[in-house]
């Protein structure tokens, strides 16, 4: 289009280009246009293979790293395909502004109106069908990934392809030769810039230097027999594209993998730090730091908070007589019944400390809490040792056990504190032990 357009721009009818172009010129614009109609073919051809291969060769890649699940390699993908569309956002409008400087301060614009009007269209049209993808990549990458993963690189490198032609047609179009020079910078600088925000798609920065580069190497082949220093600038340019883009993916991809495997790894450590080994629940760390974001909840919703302590009764005696082994088993067997029955996932269970436990519960009613205690306190009674079951220790003296419960419930405001609750409920603990043991204790703290 760009090329018969330009061409058209020559006279004001067929018959003038016909006369002033003669027809040796006819036959290399008939020879180049074929040649990039083969080149855009091809370039469909690759495209469909860059629809298919992208993400499969990725996963495969990641696939083989036993540091990473299906989750981390969907957020790899996520984060990669993020950066692309975050680090090429600058392309929504840089091609129109180097046109404009192009065009405006000289006479390009009254030389070739035509094409000046068609490519400032183009260019336009392509910016505005590229912010949503830039600004709105959440809700296209992940309610709609068939626009992104097909409509993205279409968007990318179209106005690539249309600046590489611009920059072939300044070769044979006579009229468009002042400009060559700066032309050829700006596709210069274009393809740097741009390969440099397309670093994690392999494909992507192959295509756009490409789509630069390949159609003014094209014509100058074709057209520019004497002009062999700068046909081979272009294809060296090519290849150090190729080189360094290579290694720049590479590092990319090293970087990112490094990062999630730290991520990771830091998560994993976090989760370490909070839970407590013997039981198999939270630790008092990660209770009281709950706690305290619980109580802000409360108060800020106007809502019930219960807060639960329990322990092991004649723990003492269950150590001295059987052995710590015995006692360390019965901690954990006391963990897995409190695991299932406090199932929500608003609730915290955690081991205060020895053989005492305790657990948050937001958002239930009085009577609901205590029946949970309740429920506890039958549940553990009701273990039988003879059971393989519910066995407290394989091969060893198996004994029954129970628990104390104390219950504060409360409705917080923002002058509550954290401490207060957990010192209530360990009071109303130290009264269940007090009338008798295996029952739950209820005090109100509104």
């Amino acid at each position: 289009m760009l090329v018969a357009l330009a061409l058209n721009s020559v006279g004001n009818s067929p018959f003038n280009i016909v006369s002033t172009i003669n027809s040796h010129l006819l036959h290399i614009h008939l020879m180049l246009y074929m040649l990039k109609t083969c080149s855009l073919f091809a370039f469909l051809v690759w495209y469909q293979r860059f629809i298919a291969v992208q993400k499969t060769e990725i996963i495969k890649t990641l696939q083989a790293d036993p540091n990473f699940d299906e989750a981390n390699i969907n957020e790899l993908l996520y984060q990669s395909n993020r950066d692309i569309a975050k680090r090429s956002s600058t392309g929504s409008y840089i091609y129109l502004l180097i046109w404009f400087a192009l065009v405006l301060p000289s006479n390009l614009w009254q030389v070739n109106s035509n094409l000046s009007i068609i490519v400032t269209c183009a260019f336009l049209l392509l910016a505005c069908l590229r912010l949503p993808y830039v600004f709105k990549f959440d809700s296209i990458y992940l309610k709609f990934p068939g626009v992104w993963r097909y409509g993205f690189p279409l968007i990318v490198l179209s106005p690539a392809l249309m600046w590489g032609t611009l920059c072939s047609l300044c070769f044979v179009i006579p009229k468009l030769e002042p400009y060559a020079l700066i032309i050829i910078i700006s596709t210069a600088g274009l393809t740097g810039g741009g390969v440099a925000a397309l670093i994690p798609s392999r494909f992507l920065t192959i295509g756009l230097f490409s789509a630069f580069l390949v159609p003014p190497f094209i014509t100058l082949v074709v057209t520019q027999h004497e002009n062999v220093s700068l046909t081979l600038v272009f294809a060296i340019y090519w290849l150090g594209m190729y080189s360094t883009t290579n290694e720049q993916h590479a590092q990319y991809w090293k970087a990112l993998k490094d990062s999630l495997f730290i991520k990771n790894h830091a998560k994993e450590l976090e989760h370490l730090n909070n839970m407590d080994e013997l039981s198999g629940l939270k630790n008092k760390r990660y209770f009281n730091k709950a706690l305290m974001q619980n109580v802000k909840l409360a108060a800020r919703a106007s809502g019930p908070l219960a807060v639960m302590l329990l322990d092991i009764d004649n723990f003492k005696q269950i150590n001295d007589k059987y052995g710590h082994l015995v006692g360390d088993v019965s901690i954990h067997k006391l963990g897995e019944v409190l695991k299932s029955i406090v199932k929500r996932d608003t609730d915290v269970v955690a081991r205060f400390g020895g053989d005492e436990f305790a657990i948050i519960l937001p958002s239930q009613d009085k009577q609901r809490c205590v029946e949970i205690g309740e429920s506890i306190c039958r549940a553990v009674a009701s273990l039988n040792p003879s059971s393989p079951e519910t066995s407290l220790v394989d091969q060893s003296p198996q004994v029954k056990f129970t628990v104390s419960i104390g219950l504060c419930f409360s409705m917080p405001t923002s002058s509550t504190h954290h401490n207060d609750l957990v010192e209530q409920a360990d009071h109303a603990l130290y009264e269940a032990k007090h009338q008798g043991k295996n029952r739950v204790v209820v005090v109100d703290n509104h």
